[in-house]
């Protein structure tokens, strides 16, 4: 099953727009510590450990990869021994990202996430192997959309929408001659919602400072009142 044109948001006269397009991205989260007493030896397992998933996440599809972002020293005592000493405890974190082209079906998205799965358990394993011993946590596979200001345009065009229309059907009602907005602030990024591999729901608030005016007609022309005032 495909979805390839963005749907209908659910609730367009809500106070965000929304809209529903096809991911295009997969994405794992993962945290990675090694347990050693000194710091480079933590380091030089992590980094050896990130080469082995790098090129493990290369085989799962062409495109994959592993991007690399924090890293952390941190002290921790040691349970082990009767002293006082402490173990240097590196620590790296990042994602696994892997594109999903459009041509992807249900069926072919639910395959490579699958693979990127079994990615993820061999690495805990070998981890809990090494020395140092290395403990990976991996998050859950999340479907998302690589650029989502694009659709920045397409959602503020839905919500204006929805308020001309309640405009027209003000003044078509004979109550008013229509309604207008008093003030609204600038829309602050896009933001986006895992829904399934097919689908991710994608918002951008746009606050209405004040109620709407309806505008009424006058002998001299149209004259602007406040809702509720």
């Amino acid at each position: 099953m495909k979805a390839h044109a963005p749907r209908p948001p659910h609730d367009p006269g809500s106070e965000t727009t929304s809209l529903i397009v096809r991911p295009d991205l997969l994405r794992v989260t993962f945290v990675a510590e090694a347990e050693s007493s000194r710091g480079e030896q933590g380091i030089a397992a992590l980094e050896q450990a990130a080469v082995a998933l790098r090129a493990a996440v290369a085989g799962v599809h062409p495109g994959a990869a592993l991007v690399l972002r924090g890293f952390e020293l941190r002290r921790q005592a040691s349970l082990k021994s009767r002293s006082s000493s402490e173990d240097v405890r590196p620590t790296i974190s990042g994602s696994l990202e892997v594109p999903l082209a459009d041509e992807l079906d249900y069926w072919g998205r639910a395959r490579l996430l699958a693979r990127l799965w079994a990615v993820t358990e061999v690495a805990v394993a070998e981890g809990l192997r090494s020395k140092p011993k290395i403990r990976a946590s991996f998050g859950a596979p999340v479907a998302l959309l690589r650029a989502p200001e694009v659709h920045r345009q397409a959602l503020l065009r839905r919500r204006l929408g929805r308020i001309r229309e309640l405009s027209e059907e003000a003044a078509a009602s004979g109550v008013c001659a229509g309604l207008r907005l008093r003030s609204c602030a600038l829309p602050g990024p896009v933001e986006q919602r895992t829904r399934s591999l097919e689908e991710v729901e994608l918002e951008l608030e746009l606050v209405i400072e004040g109620p709407l005016q309806a505008i009424e007609r006058g002998s001299e022309g149209p004259v602007e009142r406040v809702d509720g005032g």
